[in-house]
């Protein structure tokens, strides 16, 4: 499911490559380490060949392309989240009222429909209408992390809780993976079309599976065994049912007040501007930047996602160990692997703006700073299930809806700096930003961060009872 989730949020990152036809220059004369007014030089054993697979591509198009400038394509890739902020907290709501599962369904359907009617939606009406569909895309999906954050929070006893939820969210970064590594196929034989039309049928065919197999809580599962349900229920405790929650009996006060709650949100919100520059960008660095053609982007681009999918599992699977072990207490875990995420990844994005022309350098860090930031799904971004069960989707929702303005702020911004500054030099800035967002964001963490369960966690509807 978060592989699907993934790819139908960044497809149109590879995609938009294809999608614009604006080509770099090449100068066959300009040699290698040379670091112009414009980016990157081409590669020797490249340049000459480049004109020429340059009028093949043209004269083999297989769908229109458009005449996007920096700033069209920093709002296109950015549309998405305009929605997806918009439906964080009312997806933990319903979530914890109907049940993750049919709301997680719901937002994936609806998500896979636009994702099919996108191409042809591009081609009739332009720009307009795909930051439009893209806007409905992200409202469709933003209800999906959420409610995610609710079933785990119901399946996963705390101290198996690392690992689990790393194997489950890392699906995310081999979703990511997977589409840069089949997108440039895909491109090449069918158009950029079919980068979105594939996930859109993938989504109906895992839809099917997921009905069968997936309950919202282990009390609804008719195929429980009385143990695993009595170990379930010893390890997350009892009380009354959070699908019971509404708007209201959400703890808002108490929850703005906690700074464990602040120390999460600060870590989040810095994270997902990297996050997002990595994700949304990275296509277009490595095409224009760096001058890789379009298959070496895709494998390049896939890279950091597939390395973080590793990562992520493999420190989940350690974490848990040691926690277990008594070898780390759960906060020093927490406080472990958020740093490793955030610290880690400032790093690298810091060697990508040093690293210039150095392909090399570049393409390491560029590979590393995505990499570690897996890390961060033991840290801060699990915390909510730690210091409230109940009210995790909520939390999550609010946090979510803030820090995903990086999703649509990031891009922007990236379009306006390249736009006035379409050189290396320009993507030099627009890497240092996360750098000092993420050096920030682990600090708070550091300083604020929690595991115990926090008294508002105790549910007290205002309703009637009956």
């Amino acid at each position: 499911m978060c592989a699907l989730w993934y790819s139908m949020r960044f497809n149109i990152s590879i995609a938009i490559v294809s999608m614009v036809n604006n080509h770099p220059m090449v100068n066959d004369n300009e040699p290698e380490t040379t670091v112009t007014r414009g980016m990157c030089p081409a590669l020797q054993s490249q340049a000459n060949e480049s004109l020429s697979k340059l009028e093949t591509f043209e004269s083999e198009q297989l769908a229109p392309t458009f005449n996007w400038d920096e700033r069209d394509q920093g709002l296109i890739l950015g549309s998405f989240f305009w929605g997806y902020v918009i439906t964080q907290v009312p997806g933990g709501i319903l979530a914890q009222k109907f049940g993750a599962k049919w709301v997680i369904s719901l937002g994936m359907m609806s998500t896979a429909a636009l994702s099919l009617i996108l191409p042809t939606a591009a081609i009739w009406g332009g720009k307009e209408v795909v930051i439009f569909i893209r806007v409905l895309q992200g409202i469709s999906e933003g209800v999906v992390f959420p409610a995610m954050t609710i079933l785990l929070a119901k399946w996963t006893p705390p101290q198996e809780r690392a690992h689990l939820a790393a194997l489950c969210l890392s699906g995310a970064s081999f979703g990511n993976a997977a589409t840069m590594l089949i997108s440039g196929h895909l491109i090449t034989a069918f158009g950029w079309p079919a980068v979105f039309y594939a996930p859109g049928i993938l989504v109906i065919i895992w839809f099917i599976f997921w009905t069968m197999l997936v309950y919202s809580s282990p009390e609804k599962h008719p195929r429980i065994s009385k143990n695993e349900l009595r170990h379930l229920e010893e390890s997350l405790g009892t009380g009354k049912s959070a699908e019971s929650v509404n708007m209201c009996d959400v703890p808002w006060k108490e929850i703005a007040c906690s700074g464990p709650f602040w120390a999460i949100f600060i870590a989040q919100f810095s994270n997902s501007w990297g996050h997002n520059v990595l994700k949304s960008e990275s296509s277009k660095y490595l095409h224009s930047a760096l001058r890789f053609d379009i298959h070496q982007n895709a494998y390049l681009s896939a890279t950091p996602d597939l390395c973080q999918w590793i990562f992520t599992v493999v420190v989940g699977r350690v974490v848990d160990y040691l926690v277990a072990n008594k070898m780390l207490t759960l906060i020093q875990a927490r406080k472990l692997c958020n740093s490793i995420g955030q610290w880690g990844s400032a790093l690298m994005f810091a060697g990508i703006v040093f690293a210039g022309c150095n392909r090399s350098l570049a393409v390491v860090c560029f590979i590393m700073s995505g990499m570690i930031n897996g890390a961060m799904l033991c840290g801060s971004l699990i915390n909510p299930m730690d210091i409230s069960p109940n009210y995790a989707g909520s939390i999550e929702g609010v946090i979510n809806s803030v820090a995903n303005i990086a999703g649509f702020g990031a891009p922007y911004v990236a379009g306006l700096i390249l736009y006035s500054e379409p050189t290396i030099i320009g993507w030099r800035y627009v890497f240092f930003i996360p750098v000092v967002c993420n050096l920030i964001g682990n600090t708070a963490f550091l300083i604020g961060s929690s595991v115990k369960i926090q008294k508002w966690n105790e549910i007290k509807s205002t309703r009637n009872e009956i």
